[in-house]
């Protein structure tokens, strides 16, 4: 897949993760609620996929070969970092 910047891919990593919503009968709030907040939360993950320049100041281009794409070699861990702290940032 082609990304249009280094935070897209980020964000479209959270988005392959994400999982399916799963109601606690037991918990403190309603089953309405939780739904509430589960699609607040995949519309904030696709908001930063689809509008990474919300989250971020400067967008990083995205030059990493899909094939070849390992986090831990990436040297630009420190822009996906940052994009992910502003999203956690927005929810709290």
């Amino acid at each position: 897949m082609v990304y249009t910047s280094l935070e897209q891919r980020a964000a479209q990593g959270y988005l392959d993760l994400f999982p399916p919503f799963i109601p606690d009968g037991q918990a403190p709030v309603s089953v309405s609620e939780q739904k509430e907040f589960y699609d607040r939360m995949e519309k904030l993950y696709r908001l930063a996929y689809g509008e990474p320049q919300l989250f971020v100041p400067t967008l990083h281009e995205d030059d990493t070969p899909p094939p070849l794409y390992s986090g831990v070699s990436d040297p630009k861990r420190g822009a996906k970092r940052s994009c992910l702290k502003r999203v956690g940032t927005a929810l709290h």
